[in-house]
């Protein structure tokens, strides 16, 4: 399998067959919109700790042509405010479960130890139908997702299992007109102080608050 590795602007990538992955960012620009094509070639994925460690960068836009997220590409991003995911499908159904059970210490999680202080707001493009497992997931307290805010688009009807699981910062959700499903464990361990209001949901998994203590 022939990879060929190289850069463009602020990115590198790689060509692995057929597809681009963005391996790595080496701008200054705290806000950063990743391309959805390279050299005429859709961006398809971004790699393993593609972004980890950058601690400048406050935004992100990752565009609908983006269809996997990489182990640790945003780990240690602890400057994030805001992140915006246009993509309609993030991977197949058990991608972000392998990477939270691939521990040590859950450092694989794709947002581990991600956000500022404050938090930040993650907000679903009117493409995306459902939250992935495990996404925002971490299952360390000390290094949690601080993920405080999710707009969910028009499309999101689904939100699946442990997707925001110990995201302790996570008190508010703005939007979900279509969510009909909460999977199991979905929210589990976030800091929600009242239910949010979701007038379409028809199905709550087991334990989807478990843990949310300031409810």
């Amino acid at each position: 399998k022939e990879i060929t590795a190289t850069s463009s602007g602020d990115f590198t990538y790689e060509i692995k067959d057929g597809g681009l992955t963005i391996t790595g960012y080496t701008g200054s620009d705290s806000v950063v919109d990743i391309p959805s094509q390279i050299n005429g070639m859709d961006v398809a994925a971004i790699g393993e700790k593609a972004f980890a460690d950058q601690a400048t960068i406050t935004s992100v836009t990752i565009p609908a042509t983006v269809i996997t997220l990489g182990k640790g590409a945003f780990k240690n991003c602890t400057g994030l405010k805001s992140l915006t995911i246009n993509t309609k499908i993030m991977g197949d159904a058990d991608t972000y479960s392998a990477y939270f059970r691939d521990f040590a210490s859950s450092e694989s999680a794709v947002f581990y130890n991600a956000g500022s202080a404050s938090g930040f707001t993650v907000t679903f493009g009117d493409e995306v139908t459902q939250i992935p497992k495990y996404l925002f997931a971490t299952g360390v307290a000390s290094s949690h997702c601080r993920v405080s805010k999710i707009i969910l688009g028009k499309k999101v009807k689904k939100i699946d299992v442990c997707a925001f699981y110990y995201c302790t910062s996570l008190k508010e959700i703005e939007g979900g007109e279509a969510l009909t499903t909460l999977e199991e464990n979905a929210f589990a361990h976030t800091g929600f102080e009242k239910y949010p209001k979701l007038p379409a949901l028809t199905t709550i998994g087991k334990y989807a608050y478990l843990g949310c203590e300031a409810l």
